[in-house]
């Protein structure tokens, strides 16, 4: 459930001048990597805890998130459902992208509870992606057609 979601934290280190990123969702995890001279650098996002049994439980939509460690220096986050040679499962993801091209990427639609693949959930002509915006100040509730502040906040 998206209430179960966990920060993607970025853990960074500098070596010979480069600096070397990788990434953690648990205590243990950041521990480890701090004990490994990485210093926190911050929340990347949130992402869907791991679960089990797979792939039943994995959200509708949802794809595998993976730290591949394949380069010791420097990890990459890969969004699959095949997991890469030395990598770490991580949670699950939306991919970013926009199916109905409302200006709301599918995670946060799926979140909201808006439509995909309907640019105009609650039918009001006004596109989800303006009711709420990815920034700012949301002027209307893209589930309800009733718009509040139609010309701004007035």
């Amino acid at each position: 459930s998206v209430k179960d979601m966990v920060p993607l934290r970025r853990m960074e280190k500098s070596v010979a001048g480069n600096r070397n990123d990788t990434y953690a969702v648990s205590t243990a995890e950041i521990e480890a990597f701090h004990n490994d001279s990485y210093n926190y650098a911050g929340i990347e996002g949130y992402i869907l805890p791991t679960c089990s049994p797979t792939p039943g439980c994995i959200p509708t939509g949802a794809i595998a998130l993976y730290r591949d460690e394949a380069d010791n220096l420097n990890h990459k986050l890969v969004p699959t459902n095949t997991a890469p040679p030395n990598s770490t499962l991580l949670g699950y993801v939306y991919l970013n992208q926009d199916t109905d091209g409302d200006g709301l990427i599918d995670g946060q639609e799926i979140i909201l509870g808006t439509n995909i693949n309907l640019a105009d959930t609650d039918g009001d002509t006004v596109a989800d992606g303006v009711e709420y915006p990815a920034a700012g100040v949301p002027y209307s509730d893209p589930l309800i057609s009733d718009i509040i502040f139609k010309h701004g906040f007035e």
